[in-house]
Protein backbone atom coordinates (compact mmCIF):
# COMPACT_ATOMS: atom_id res chain seq x y z
CA UNK A 1 0.00 0.00 0.00
CA UNK A 2 1.38 3.24 -0.91
CA UNK A 3 -0.64 5.52 1.07
CA UNK A 4 0.71 4.84 3.91
CA UNK A 5 3.11 7.44 5.94
CA UNK A 6 4.81 6.95 9.46
CA UNK A 7 5.95 9.98 10.59
CA UNK A 8 6.72 11.10 14.33
CA UNK A 9 4.29 13.38 16.43
CA UNK A 10 4.93 15.98 19.03
CA UNK A 11 2.51 13.59 21.54
CA UNK A 12 1.90 9.96 20.59
CA UNK A 13 -1.18 8.09 22.16
CA UNK A 14 0.70 5.83 23.83
CA UNK A 15 2.55 9.25 25.55
CA UNK A 16 -0.73 10.09 26.17
CA UNK A 17 -1.92 6.97 28.16
CA UNK A 18 -4.01 5.74 25.26
CA UNK A 19 -3.71 2.74 23.34
CA UNK A 20 -2.62 2.95 19.60
CA UNK A 21 -4.95 3.51 17.02
CA UNK A 22 -4.78 3.59 13.25
CA UNK A 23 -4.98 7.51 12.58
CA UNK A 24 -6.35 9.76 9.13
CA UNK A 25 -4.59 12.85 8.62
CA UNK A 26 -6.50 15.80 6.15
CA UNK A 27 -3.71 17.65 4.73
CA UNK A 28 -5.79 20.62 3.96
CA UNK A 29 -7.42 21.53 7.37
CA UNK A 30 -5.12 19.26 9.16
CA UNK A 31 -8.46 17.59 11.25
CA UNK A 32 -7.16 14.17 12.41
CA UNK A 33 -9.81 11.15 12.51
CA UNK A 34 -9.32 8.13 14.22
CA UNK A 35 -9.93 4.99 13.03
CA UNK A 36 -11.62 2.00 15.09
CA UNK A 37 -10.44 -0.52 13.23
CA UNK A 38 -6.32 -1.96 12.87
CA UNK A 39 -5.82 -3.15 9.61
CA UNK A 40 -4.31 -6.06 10.79
CA UNK A 41 -0.72 -7.73 11.00
CA UNK A 42 1.55 -5.24 10.15
CA UNK A 43 4.78 -7.46 11.15
CA UNK A 44 3.65 -9.14 8.07
CA UNK A 45 4.96 -6.45 5.45
CA UNK A 46 8.53 -6.52 7.05
CA UNK A 47 11.59 -7.89 5.91
CA UNK A 48 12.51 -11.84 7.11
CA UNK A 49 14.64 -11.80 10.07
CA UNK A 50 13.24 -7.70 10.72
CA UNK A 51 11.47 -8.15 14.30
CA UNK A 52 8.75 -5.31 14.48
CA UNK A 53 8.15 -3.91 18.22
CA UNK A 54 5.70 -1.16 17.38
CA UNK A 55 3.84 0.90 14.56
CA UNK A 56 2.17 4.15 14.37
CA UNK A 57 0.10 3.98 11.36
CA UNK A 58 -1.50 7.53 9.56
CA UNK A 59 -3.05 7.93 6.28
CA UNK A 60 -2.78 11.08 4.69
CA UNK A 61 -5.30 12.78 1.98
CA UNK A 62 -8.15 15.20 2.34
CA UNK A 63 -11.07 14.74 3.93
CA UNK A 64 -14.98 15.26 2.40
CA UNK A 65 -14.89 18.94 3.62
CA UNK A 66 -11.73 20.07 2.13
CA UNK A 67 -11.40 17.41 -1.07
CA UNK A 68 -13.65 19.19 -3.49
CA UNK A 69 -11.97 22.86 -2.79
CA UNK A 70 -8.53 20.81 -3.58
CA UNK A 71 -9.87 19.33 -7.20
CA UNK A 72 -11.81 22.91 -7.87
CA UNK A 73 -8.14 24.66 -7.25
CA UNK A 74 -6.21 21.57 -9.31
CA UNK A 75 -8.59 21.94 -11.95
CA UNK A 76 -8.49 26.07 -12.29
CA UNK A 77 -4.59 26.08 -12.24
CA UNK A 78 -4.70 23.57 -15.23
CA UNK A 79 -6.86 25.77 -17.18
CA UNK A 80 -4.29 28.62 -17.19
Amino acid sequence: MHVLVVVPRPTSHREAGRPLSPQVRCRECQRVFEVEACPGNLASLAPPGFTVEDHDLTLYGRCSDCAPAHTARRVALRGR
